[in-house]
């Protein structure tokens, strides 16, 4: 496969929802027996199953008195943009070291992740970049605590988000689920970036519609949203708006984000003793309220069937006048490169519910040591290096930061980032267990049945926790 091939992340979605023995069992051999890269070669491509490898090798010569240590790094794309990968690189110069950073896509980032965190002995990777609701809840146990680093070199946490810190990198010791996402914990990564859902907007449509836009003193509410992009629709030529609910990627985003906002602290995924919580009126009002962006024609059925990526694409062709994107995504859609219409296109502030709560939910990235790494002072070092507030600076066009005293910086030519921090403050968090990609898309699935018209809105739920609960109770988190 060249590396230009894409790989739908359908593939992922099934590797994350896939137990850590299964993985195992199905690939460890295969990957002990691999060979290493060689430091003088710069850049090899591995390819197996379905699977991509890039290796990038940054040599630095070595001193008669102290020869170069070597660390190797496992990322994936997008959450390690090329600014973030020239940061990796650069720490090699800094610290003397070998480095190698192998970027995987999507389909087999998961895997390769849990088969070297899992492995007896040695591992293959000295520090590893964690998805806070994919790989941290099935990696917990298998990351070096930091604590003890932390509290060695007097290393500052508190310019860290909050939320960052709890919600990307801690972990109850000894539990299997944090059902909320927030409770204190073990400190196993340091965080890397930092996201939350916006709305991406045509400006000059929104003027031309005579309409204003919304600032954090005075956000819109979810009605005055549905008339904005009502206003800017003009199907089949452009629809008003695009949200996140893609066949391809199985995740109830929007929907998810719309629930919080409707919902509050009483939007819950979960109860405390792990039995689903979702048939409930604030889940209902939610998909009542999105359904009638498809029934006035606000937003085109057929986005369903799409692939990941769809929403942006027809952004930047003109077919959409809106999408409630990832700030990931956002950014990129104010890049001259990358979308014709970028000085049309304005990121605008989430609308918030009636409890106050912006239509988003907050989900970000970490930096973290496998307890089986190789060479982990080496992996702590670079992770006090990549999250500094120089590289979070330097690559923050690409990547959302996590510090705040770099996005109060960065806020002061740029709007963007202070919402990041307004909605990081605010926002709600998923609940973290391993099968949470199997819960989203038994809420799409039945989401989807009820926008077609296949069953009504009561049915839905009542089959959604149905389900939920089943795969709850076999997998024994509930009796």
């Amino acid at each position: 496969m060249s590396e230009s091939e894409k790989v739908n992340r359908r593939g992922f979605l099934k590797y994350a929802a896939t137990t850590v023995g299964g993985l195992i069992v199905g690939g460890v051999i295969g990957h002990l027996l691999a060979p290493r890269a060689p430091a003088e070669i710069s850049t090899v491509m591995v390819t197996e199953v379905k699977t991509t490898t890039k290796t990038v090798t940054q040599t630095v010569s070595p001193t008669p008195t102290a020869p170069p240590a070597a660390i190797r790094i496992l990322g994936t794309e997008g959450p390690v943009p090329p600014a973030v990968e020239k940061n990796i690189n650069k720490f090699g110069e800094v610290a003397n070291a070998d480095v190698t950073y192998e970027s995987f896509p999507w389909t087999g980032f998961h895997e390769k992740g849990t088969m070297s965190l899992t492995l007896p002995g040695k591992g293959m990777y000295d520090a590893v970049v964690i998805n806070c609701d994919w790989c941290f809840p099935a990696w917990h146990e298998y990351l070096e605590p930091l604590d003890e680093y932390v509290k060695r070199d007097n290393f500052d946490t508190s310019d860290f988000l909050p939320n960052a810190i709890k919600h990307f990198c801690m972990w109850p010791k000894g539990m299997k689920v944090k059902p909320t996402g927030l409770e204190e914990g073990e400190l196993l990564g340091l965080p890397h970036l930092s996201d939350a859902m916006f709305f991406v907007i045509r400006k000059d449509l929104l003027e031309k519609a005579g309409c204003r836009l919304p600032t954090m003193d005075d956000p819109y509410t979810l009605e005055e949203f549905k008339e904005v992009c009502k206003k800017l629709s003009n199907p089949p030529e452009i629809y008003g708006l695009g949200f996140y609910h893609q066949e391809e990627g199985g995740m109830p985003d929007t929907w998810t984000a719309l629930y919080f906002a409707i919902g509050g602290e009483k939007a819950r995924w979960f109860n405390e003793d792990l039995t689903a919580a979702i048939n409930n009126e604030y889940a209902k009002q939610a998909a009542e309220f999105l359904k009638d962006f498809y029934d006035e024609g606000i937003t085109p059925l057929y986005q369903i069937e799409q692939a990941w990526g769809w929403l942006e694409e027809n952004f930047k062709a003109g077919k959409l006048a809106a999408i409630h994107s990832w700030g990931l995504g956002a950014l990129s859609l104010k890049d001259p490169s990358y979308n014709p219409l970028w000085d049309k296109t304005e990121l605008v502030l989430p609308p918030v519910g009636p409890t106050g709560t912006p239509l988003t939910y907050y989900a970000g990235w970490s930096w973290g040591i496998p307890k089986n790494a190789p060479n982990k002072e080496l992996a702590w070092e670079f992770l006090k290096w990549i999250t500094a507030p120089e590289q979070q600076e330097a690559h923050a066009i690409q990547c959302p930061p996590t510090r705040i005293s770099v996005l109060n910086k960065l806020g002061k030519e740029r709007e963007y980032y202070n919402w990041l921090r307004w909605v990081a403050e605010r926002a709600r968090v998923l609940p973290a267990i391993p099968q949470l990609l199997e819960v989203n898309r038994i809420v799409f699935t039945q989401l989807t049945r009820y926008w077609r018209g296949e069953i009504d809105v009561d049915t839905a739920f009542e089959t959604a926790e149905d389900e939920i609960n089943s795969l709850m109770r076999r997998l024994g988190y509930i009796s």
